[in-house]
């Protein structure tokens, strides 16, 4: 089935996690933890539309206070 890669970053400041996309760093979402943050930068954003897409987590690459996901896209 084919789909497209979005890549999210989730770095760790003062106990909150704060979401983006690795190309657009200057926008980003917080949220108490980084799947948290991440839900709400691509519940907020305009490359998806969770109406007709079927999102799952690709991959996850996790350290102390980052986290790299890739979500993966499938249109309905």
């Amino acid at each position: 089935m084919k789909h497209r890669e979005l890549q999210i970053v989730a770095l760790k400041m003062h106990d909150e996690w704060s979401a983006s996309f690795s190309d657009e760093p200057e926008t980003g979402y917080g949220g108490a933890t980084a799947r948290d943050a991440a839900r709400r930068l691509l519940t907020a954003c305009d490359r998806v539309d969770l109406e007709h897409d079927y999102l799952t987590e690709g991959s996850a690459v996790e350290q102390t206070d980052r986290m790299e996901l890739t979500i993966r896209v499938f249109r309905k």
